[in-house]
């Protein structure tokens, strides 16, 4: 006998093939080896296209903003970007993820002969070991973003059961991982990975000559005067600003206004010439960013909808930006206006603190995105955060380190996420759970439908367990 539309709310029992079985969450669990072995090969060769899809995409994208600057060769962009090594191997992690995921599952469904976290986690896990095919430190990165996603998912989990909840969650985490961050990047750069401080330097408006005097500053170590004088002339100061570095001794209080920003002696408008220089530059970025996964994952749904996707995508773009921009140019201006209070006497020099409460204080900024990509921005931070931390402990002997820890973090993550992706979708993020639904449906096998979201009661309680003991009768 079939089981009660409260426990299985799948496709009916006639409109499937006669070698599978329907549990609750609505994809059929395949009954014969070889029908799992075949289908694992389908998903990991559409996984692969879909891999090397995204990322030679976002890729060229991203060259093709060289190409109109005239800094790349066109058919040097197409290249690298549809040739290169990086578009081959995230192509292999991701084919190599779906085809182990698939395999892996489906086996233990049939041999368990129940839907239920274990095998989530067991398969998310096994399959977590495709990152081997990445560089290392992309394998890192991949690492720390998907184990703050798998916390995120545990969280959101106590959430919607009305276990535990903490209002403005992601909004503290992207202030206090800011805060770690916009420290390392004037007092311990060496914390954070070399990419990231790269970026925050190109994206910021202050020279890095001029934060390492900065740096030595703060922990008193004297500079030559003639650095200062050069430093203002190097990068067109005003007879005010190259007079001022004239007159400044070895150790001064601070590295003065003079020299962050040597060419405009005016705070206010630099503050503003911060500002729409971030926005142009990091404006391109996000474009590419909302429109090129619309392109691969929602094609279908921009051709039903193309205004209301187009306009969706340029206003999460421009929001994004002004968002950046506003950081950036808040973090300057709290580090302006100290200066102007030790100049004033009001303070007696600086301090290395003083940069992790302006970090602080600029990511309050993230209120203007909407809350959805505060939490995505909070967890973009918080690994970088946390690595930062990691190394300061390690430079102090308190940690150790493990080889290929991050693909293990990876495979865990991995693990818990797919665990809750197919029985309790809805406590995975946002963006994660967009994602894995929209590629799982590029992946899958069209006949074999989709996920079905459990429905929750009045208390955040499952109402049907996702758990199948009995086959359906074949015969209906």
């Amino acid at each position: 006998m079939a089981p009660s539309n409260s426990i299985n709310r799948g496709p009916k029992a006639e409109e499937t093939s006669l070698d599978t079985t329907l549990p609750a969450n609505g994809m059929p669990i395949l009954k014969k080896p070889n029908a799992i072995l075949l289908h694992a090969c389908r998903v990991g060769l559409r996984s692969l296209v879909l891999g090397y899809g995204l990322r030679a995409g976002v890729d060229l994208a991203l060259k093709l903003l060289s190409v109109i600057r005239k800094r790349m060769k066109l058919v040097d962009a197409l290249r690298a970007s549809l040739f290169g090594e990086d578009a081959f191997r995230f192509a292999l992690v991701v084919g190599g993820f779906g085809f182990i995921w698939k395999l892996v599952d489906n086996t233990l469904r049939l041999v368990r002969g129940v839907d239920d976290k274990l095998n989530g986690f067991i398969a998310g896990s096994l399959a977590g070991l495709s990152l081997l095919a990445e560089k290392q430190d992309r394998r890192i990165m991949w690492g720390q973003q998907l184990a703050v996603r798998a916390g995120e998912t545990i969280f959101n989990s106590l959430r919607l059961s009305k276990t535990f909840h903490f209002p403005f969650a992601s909004s503290l985490i992207f202030m206090l991982s800011s805060a770690s961050i916009m420290y390392a990047y004037v007092m311990q750069p060496h914390t954070i990975p070399k990419s990231y401080y790269s970026f925050i330097v190109s994206t910021g408006p202050i020279p890095e000559d001029v934060l390492g005097m900065v740096r030595q500053n703060v922990r008193g170590v004297a500079i030559d005067p003639l650095a200062f004088v050069n430093a203002a002339t190097k990068y067109h100061g005003t007879s005010h600003a190259v007079e001022y570095a004239k007159s400044m001794t070895s150790l001064p209080p601070a590295i003065p206004c003079e020299l962050f920003h040597p060419s405009r002696d005016s705070h206010v408008l630099h503050w503003g010439w911060v500002f729409q220089k971030v926005l142009k530059k990091i404006l391109p970025v996000y474009l590419a960013l909302n429109v090129v996964p619309l392109a691969v994952l929602r094609m279908r749904d921009f051709f039903k909808r193309p205004m209301e996707l187009s306009q969706r995508s340029l206003t999460n773009a421009f929001r994004s930006s002004v968002f950046l921009a506003t950081f950036v140019s808040g973090y300057q201006a709290i580090v302006c206006i100290q200066r102007e209070l030790i100049a004033r006497n009001w303070l007696k020099s600086d301090s290395k603190y003083i940069y992790w409460w302006a970090g602080l204080l600029a990511a309050s900024s993230v209120q203007i995105e909407h809350t959805g990509q505060r939490n995505n921005l909070a967890m973009y931070v918080l690994p970088r955060a946390m690595e930062s931390l990691y190394t300061v402990l390690y430079q102090k002997k308190w940690m150790v380190q493990i080889k290929y820890f991050e693909v293990a973090m990876f495979s865990a993550a991995m693990g818990i996420i797919l665990a809750y992706f197919q029985t309790e979708p809805d406590a995975l993020g946002g963006i994660v759970n967009r994602i894995l639904q929209r590629a799982n449906v590029w992946v899958e096998d069209k006949k074999r439908g989709r996920l079905i979201a459990p429905i929750r009661d009045a208390h955040g309680r499952l109402e049907f367990s996702p758990i199948v003991k009995t086959p359906i009768d074949e015969s209906t």
